[in-house]
């Protein structure tokens, strides 16, 4: 497998062709923005490591959605993009899906086919993508894996989340042939400016839910509404209040024991949204800082909870959990729904051991923090990789 320790002698240097020979550089971040505090998370962190003198056109992915992707609807956006920035920067978050975005006109999430290509002669560097799908759902689609691929030749710079997502690309036959261009990188999400200092025991915790708008994703995550409750009663025993990602996340609890004052969002929903911003993004992981622990849902719930250092039990509903706790080390602290049949009874008996087990937990914490120094390198050796290519001097 290629890690960046491997590349730093080949990275393609541009010479500054086509970029900006005075003022501001301008750079296209294209993401999910806005909608999730673990997508923010993953590209907001990513700025902090380049000069404050660049100018950040943030690009809503959204917006090509709005189009389906379609190229007539959506060239003139990419032609003006490519006119006024010096380069585009990809990510991170789940960038790579497929199933209901099949049916975008590209084939899959992205807005990139051979035509909207042509129209980028500026270099293309994806960060930390994911491979983001859903059990029960559709793969990626075959109009989508070739139009992957053109993104992959097209990059300057190709990577993806350590969370399984390059294992899951080499069982594409095309991708797998080309596998060499990508590369993997720590999750923007596992990297902040400081963590939290370890404890000898954790008491007060909260849970992250995870609830998808698709009926099919819900049933296949196994949250049945039986599941639900079975976790409203667990956050109540376990005094954990519920820490939403997502606007759909503040629907997770069907609330029938009558714990709505209990089982409570840290925030209002309206405050929340007030969050979801660059100026206010490290304020969203308010219960990361404020709390002792977590049993998390979401990807980059567990991807934060560990960039934070913040002790978790990571509740895997979909593979890139589940691979990214085995792939870093975390195989005692991960519970799946899937192929467990004890999986409530083993939850509850992690949680415990987390909070009652000093050796638990602080096995959790060496873990943890040698994980931290080795992302940290290998993610500011991505960062080196990108800015020799870009020709940004500090």
């Amino acid at each position: 497998m290629k890690y960046m320790g491997d590349i730093m002698s080949s990275v393609p240097a541009l010479n500054g062709d086509g970029l900006r020979k005075s003022g501001r550089m301008k750079i296209c971040h294209l993401g999910n923005y806005g909608k999730n505090i673990g997508d923010n998370a993953a590209l907001y962190n990513i700025r902090q490591f380049y000069p404050k003198s660049i100018e950040w056109i943030s690009c809503d992915l959204g917006k090509f959605h709005e189009r389906r992707n379609d190229f007539g609807l959506v060239s003139a956006m990419i032609k003006e993009l490519n006119s006024t920035c010096d380069a585009f920067l990809i990510g991170g978050g789940g960038m790579i899906q497929g199933g209901v975005c099949n049916r975008l006109l590209t084939g899959w999430n992205l807005p990139f086919n051979e035509k909207t290509l042509a129209l980028i002669d500026k270099p293309i560097i994806c960060f930390g993508l994911g491979v983001n799908l859903f059990r029960g759902m559709a793969g990626l689609s075959e109009l989508g894996v070739a139009n992957l691929r053109l993104l992959i030749d097209k990059s300057a710079l190709f990577s993806v989340r350590n969370d399984g997502s390059r294992e899951t690309l080499e069982k594409y036959g095309s991708i797998n042939q080309i596998i060499d261009k990508v590369l993997e990188v720590p999750d923007p999400g596992l990297i902040f400016a400081s963590q939290k200092d370890r404890k000898s025991v954790v008491k007060k915790g909260f849970f992250q839910p995870a609830k998808n708008g698709h009926p099919k994703i819900n049933k296949h995550r196994n949250m049945s509404d039986d599941t639900r409750v079975f976790l409203e009663r667990f956050c109540i025993d376990n005094s954990l209040i519920s820490m939403p990602h997502t606007s759909k996340d503040f629907n997770f609890f069907i609330n029938k024991m009558g714990a709505k004052d209990l089982v409570k969002n840290w925030r209002e929903f309206k405050p929340w949204l007030h969050l979801l911003s660059e100026e206010r993004y490290l304020d969203s992981l308010g219960c990361y800082r404020e709390l002792d622990y977590c049993v998390a849902m979401r990807g980059h719930g567990q991807l934060i909870s560990c960039g934070l250092n913040v002790p978790s039990i990571s509740l895997s509903t979909q593979d890139k959990v589940f691979d990214f706790a085995m792939k870093n080390g975390y195989k005692d602290y991960v519970v799946d729904t899937y192929d467990q049949n004890d999986w409530k009874e083993t939850l509850v008996k992690k949680t415990e051991a987390l909070r009652n087990s000093k050796n638990y937990l602080s096995e959790w914490y060496d873990i943890n923090e040698a994980n931290l120094k080795i992302w940290r390198k290998e993610f500011l050796e991505f960062v080196d990789a990108t800015k020799v290519t870009l020709c940004i001097n500090d």
